[in-house]
């Protein structure tokens, strides 16, 4: 979109009720120009240039040599989708408008800067939403920013994939936004081996029911292996580092989960993410743990209400929290796990090694613990090098 004036006219009825002079004193008085990289929906313009249609057969005379009018015919004959990326393209930057409909009928590209600013604007879309490039080399330098917006599936059932999705970057914020766009199958979010990621204040919902036995998150920290992301190309098991989830209320199968490479021969089983916070969040869990922080070496979980609705009878995907290594090597690392309130079927909080690997410094205070399997299950460690645990309430549930 180019930065030229932008014009808020009324739509063609209100032209065909007013009299024409009221008309043309109305139009030279809108604002001219708001901020240039805000961008209407589709709709809007199409109304718009209906507006300028009417007044032309009124007998009005409209310079559509104008470079404001131009611009709306052009964005009238433009997809939502179009007028966004070209936008990102020129100005690295969007502004939506509250109120409005955007229909998205191809995913969007992220790029190094871009911010896209949603607003209260409603986004309806059938595919993935965001992606980015895949970055072989080392990890690309995105910082971008996607904030606001109530964001929908455009159609039944919900989305059964990932609805947002990049990997091998560094820097990228998601925050304020209300997404209900996946089914108990898909991923909300997935993260393949990125670093500096920081998802804050944002509401995650999805469509449908969840599967007795399935385990699907709505926030997905991913190893970069061939059995737990297959469409990067690169599978040079790269992990998370630096991630944070704030403030957040997500409901999934898991709501959270850094993942591991369960099969793959083992081959990445000694890969390691790095440094996950999840602080003041609401996370449930429908049939697996509400978090679930695998392979994870350092952690910082603080403020939360963690709670799985998974029956006991689903053993480890019972527990309200895990972290737990399933890989050899890992040592170190600190992990402060305060003021939470954590419910769980066979435990509460669990943290267990089933390799070699130890946690190091660990911290475990002031918590609210409760376990469908009685109090004295509700919290588990094993494999702690210095562990500091006090101030912990256990209650049957």
């Amino acid at each position: 979109m180019k930065n030229s004036t932008q014009i808020h006219a009324p739509k063609s009825l209100l032209f065909a009720i007013i009299p024409a002079f009221a008309a043309v004193i109305l139009f030279a008085l809108t604002p001219k120009t708001a901020l240039a990289d805000t961008i209407h929906s589709s709709t809007y313009y199409q109304e718009l240039r209906d507006s300028y249609e009417a007044r032309i057969e009124a007998g009005e005379e409209v310079d559509l040599d104008d470079p404001a009018i131009a611009e709306v015919y052009d964005m009238a004959d433009n997809s939502d989708h179009t007028n966004i990326t070209d936008e990102l393209e020129e100005t690295g930057k969007v502004t939506l408008v509250s109120g409005e409909k955007y229909y998205l009928s191809k995913k969007i590209y992220l790029d190094k800067g871009n911010t896209i600013n949603a607003k209260k604007a409603k986004i309806f879309a059938t595919g993935r939403i965001f992606e980015c490039n895949y970055s072989v080399k080392g990890y690309k330098k995105l910082k971008a920013t996607v904030s606001g917006g109530i964001w929908r599936y455009d159609g039944s059932g919900g989305h059964k994939l990932t609805a947002m999705q990049f990997s091998h970057v560094n820097g990228i914020t998601f925050r304020n936004m209300n997404i209900k766009y996946c089914n108990y199958s898909g991923h909300t979010f997935e993260f393949i081996a990125c670093k500096n990621v920081t998802v804050k204040n944002c509401k995650i919902r999805c469509y449908g029911k969840a599967g007795s036995t399935s385990v699907e998150e709505q926030i997905q920290l991913d190893i970069d292996a061939p059995a737990t992301a297959p469409t990067t190309g690169v599978h040079n098991g790269k992990c998370c580092t630096n991630v944070k989830i704030i403030k957040c209320n997500i409901t999934g199968c898991r709501a959270v989960c850094a993942n591991y490479a369960a099969t793959d021969r083992g081959r990445y089983l000694k890969k390691f993410h790095k440094n996950i916070t999840v602080k003041n969040c609401t996370l449930t869990g429908k049939s697996a743990e509400a978090l679930a922080l695998f392979n994870v070496t350092g952690a910082t979980v603080t403020g939360n209400k963690i709670t799985t609705k998974a029956p006991t009878s689903r053993n480890s995907y019972s527990d309200g929290m895990a972290i737990t290594y399933f890989g050899s090597g890992a040592s170190g690392g600190k992990y402060t796990i305060k003021n939470n309130t954590i419910k769980g079927g066979r435990h509460s909080l669990l943290m267990y090694s089933h390799a070699s690997s130890t946690f190091g410094s660990v911290t475990i205070k002031n918590n609210k613990l409760y376990c469908k399997s009685g109090s004295s299950n509700a919290l588990k460690t094993s494999s702690v090098s210095s562990l500091s645990s006090s101030g912990n309430k256990t209650y049957s549930w």
